[in-house]
């Protein structure tokens, strides 16, 4: 999927994605905002096997949309650009930050599905 941000065009990068995830979750768990990875999965709206096959390396498991399920669900703590491109910090640093999160991603949604809604 092609995502527009101002003048240029960038593609989710699915390939590396999966240790970003990964890097993600034992964050969310070390900062004690989530226990266990089923909180987490609960969350985002899959499977806690779903996680675990991200973290083994099971492909096809990361897919674009739950990519970006996962971007809009922790939009205030983790930077969407890290999460969808692999750009910048893994943490929010600012409420401008927070701000363009959720702009991008949810561009991505309606690039996705024209009837999403965020």
């Amino acid at each position: 999927m092609l995502i527009m941000e101002s003048t240029k065009t960038k593609s989710i990068d699915l390939e590396n994605a999966p240790m970003r995830i990964v890097e993600a979750l034992h964050y969310l768990i070390k900062e004690g905002n989530y226990r266990t990875q089923e909180e987490i999965a609960k969350e985002i709206g899959c499977t806690a096997s779903n996680l675990s096959g991200i973290k083994k390396g099971r492909e096809g498991v990361l897919t674009e949309n739950l990519l970006m399920r996962f971007a809009q669900t922790f939009r205030s703590t983790i930077n969407k650009d890290w999460v969808l491109f692999g750009d910048g910090d893994m943490i929010i640093k600012s409420a401008d930050d927070i701000q363009r999160a959720s702009t991008v991603v949810n561009q991505a949604w309606a690039n996705n599905s024209p009837n999403a809604m965020v």
